[in-house]
This record gives C-alpha cells, sequence and structure tokens, in this order.
C-alpha cells in the first residue's frame, strides 16, 4: 500500500533481508551539494534473494501510483546492477559479482542496534563490510531528475564481516620499536630539506 503525501508518494515501511553494509554514514552526516547534511548507507543484496523481487515490485507500486502504469518518462528506479561494477573491473569490485545494490538515506539520525538490540554508537561496531537487516520507505521524487529513492527507518547488525578497505601489509613486531615507559622514539634532528636546498 503506498500513501501519498507532499506531493511524494510513499510505500508503507518494510523490512530487508540480510544485506552486507558498504559506504555507512549513519553516526556522522554527511553533506550534499544543496548543503543539506543526510545520514546513508548502501546496501548489497544476492541477486538470487527472494527479497529482491518483492523489493522490485514495491518500486514499480510506488512508481506506478505516483506517475501511472502507463508512464514513458526516464525514470531512476534506485536500484544498481553490482554486475555493471563487477565488469567495469573485475579485481576492484569483485564483491559486487551478482549483486544489487541500493542506497539509502535520513535526514535525522537511524537507529542503529545490535543483535540484542543494544544501541550501537561507532564505526567500530556497525562498518563496512558487517551485514545487517534493515526498515526503508520507497517514495517517488521529482527534481532535476525524477524516480524512486529509500528513506532508512532503521538498521540492526547481524553478523560481523570481513571489513572493506581493512588489512594491513606491516608486521608490527618489525615495524616498531619496543618501548620502555617514559622512552620515546628515536628523533631525527636533521633538516629534512636539506637534501634538496644543497
Amino acid at each position: 500500500m503506498a500513501t501519498q503525501k507532499q506531493k511524494r508518494t510513499y510505500s508503507e515501511p518494510f523490512k530487508t533481508t540480510k544485506f552486507r553494509v558498504s559506504y555507512p554514514n549513519v553516526f556522522m552526516p554527511k553533506t550534499d551539494d544543496k548543503g543539506k547534511d543526510w545520514y546513508s548507507i548502501q546496501m548489497i543484496f544476492d541477486k538470487n534473494d527472494p527479497f529482491v523481487k518483492e523489493l522490485v515490485r514495491t518500486v514499480k507500486q510506488v512508481r506506478d501510483q505516483h506517475w501511472g502504469a502507463d508512464y514513458k518518462g526516464i525514470l531512476d528506479l534506485g536500484l544498481r546492477d553490482g554486475n555493471e561494477k563487477y565488469n567495469a573491473d573485475p579485481e576492484k569490485n569483485h564483491m559486487m559479482k551478482d549483486k544489487i545494490t541500493l542506497s539509502a538515506k535520513c535526514a535525522n539520525k537511524p537507529v542503529v542496534v545490535g543483535r540484542r538490540r543494544e544501541a550501537l554508537i561507532s564505526s567500530v561496531e556497525f562498518y563496512g563490510g558487517c551485514y545487517a537487516i534493515a526498515w526503508l520507505k520507497a517514495y517517488t521524487y521529482e527534481d532535476k531528475k525524477s524516480g524512486v529513492a529509500f528513506g532508512l527507518e532503521g538498521l540492526q547488525k547481524v553478523e560481523d564481516g570481513d571489513p572493506f578497505g581493512a588489512g594491513s601489509s606491516i608486521d608490527p613486531m618489525k615495524a616498531f620499536d619496543n618501548l620502555e615507559d617514559g622512552e620515546d622514539s628515536p628523533v631525527d634532528t636533521s633538516d629534512p630539506l636539506g637534501d634538496l636546498m644543497s
């Protein structure tokens, strides 16, 4: 069921299945090119997840109720085929193969909880690469472009995962000295620009 409000059409709130978290800005907002702050997240779903078909039906329902089933204009329906990124750079985007992505945002800080509904308050706990479920609303918009987007209602982390972009090639036992209390690392007092100026 979709409802109309302030010239937009909204779906009823709905719950997702488990997805991989990407680009989570859910503790601190990011400012868009119009100066407005948004909390946001990208969600990565398996293409064969039955929820994806439900999601497509919801998007079509909101689209058709707002513009009509016979509308022929160009609309952005908010869903992205991960294979497009994978095919462009398989090595860099290997995690996007056979995936569907969507982005959701909200103006107010969303609720973010853990498995036992405890509040999560930092990106150490909720990060790109972990797994979560969300409550969303699909809604229509008309601006320079028109289409269907997703409002973020709340998030629950359900599982840890390998953090995106994590990892280091540094061996701390070789890279750092073992310092005693009150001891500082050796400091080179020479002029760092000396060689350039000579």
